[in-house]
C-alpha cells in the first residue's frame, strides 16, 4: 500500500494489546469508546480488550470482508480452497469499536459517529 495520506486527521489510539503501532499503511486510524458501557455497566467489569483491538473475530471478519487484500491459497478447514479477497481490496481501514459482549450503547456510538464525520 502506498503511504497513508498527508490529509488523513484520524488518530491510532492506544489500549490494552493494541499499540499505536498496530495502525499501519492499511489500518489507519483505530479508537474504541466504552463511557456509555462504563456508565451502565460499571468500569470495575472485565471486557475482553479495553482497546480497539477485536477479541470474537467479529470486527477482523467485517474488516476483511469490505477491504481485505489478495489472499492465495486459502481455505475453510480444507475446504472451499482458492483465492480470496475483499469488496476493495485497496481500500485503508478506520475502525472504531463501540460495543462489547454486553451491547452497544448510544452514547459509544454517537461519540464514534461524530469522530468518524469530523
Amino acid at each position: 500500500m502506498p503511504p497513508v495520506p498527508r490529509g488523513w486527521k484520524g488518530h491510532c489510539q492506544k489500549g490494552e494489546a493494541f499499540n499505536a503501532s498496530s495502525c499501519n499503511r492499511k489500518l489507519i486510524g483505530a479508537r474504541y469508546y466504552m463511557s456509555g458501557y462504563e456508565a451502565e455497566e460499571g468500569s470495575d467489569k472485565k471486557v475482553s480488550f479495553r482497546s480497539p483491538r477485536d477479541s470474537s473475530g467479529h470486527g477482523s471478519h467485517t474488516a476483511s470482508t469490505a477491504a481485505g487484500r489478495y489472499v492465495a491459497d486459502m481455505n475453510y478447514k480444507g475446504l472451499a480452497s482458492g483465492k480470496a479477497r475483499g469488496g476493495a481490496p485497496m481500500a485503508r481501514i478506520a475502525v472504531y469499536k463501540t460495543c462489547w459482549d454486553s451491547g452497544c450503547y448510544d452514547v459509544d456510538l454517537l461519540a464514534a459517529f461524530d469522530d468518524a464525520i469530523r
